[in-house]
């Protein structure tokens, strides 16, 4: 039977990385609907409720986006 060692610090570095990626596309993604809510909402119309809704769930989600990144 073969035991092979695990490196800790490397173990360590790939979930630095994996978490990097994961930040970065979330962060990329509030951006792109952002952008879509506040293209979409350029002349007033009945979607201004729903403009205000996801701005409220963008911004909680940043909330907690950024309470997760503090834990």
């Amino acid at each position: 039977m073969i035991v092979k060692k695990i490196n800790k610090k490397e173990v360590l570095q790939i979930a630095i990385q994996k978490q990097q990626e994961l930040t970065e596309n979330y962060t990329q993604r509030v951006s792109d609907m952002k952008a879509d809510t506040f293209s979409r909402n350029a002349s007033a119309s009945q979607t201004e409720d729903r403009h205000s809704n996801k701005l409220d769930v963008l911004q909680a989600l940043e909330k907690e986006f950024s309470f997760a990144q503090k834990e």
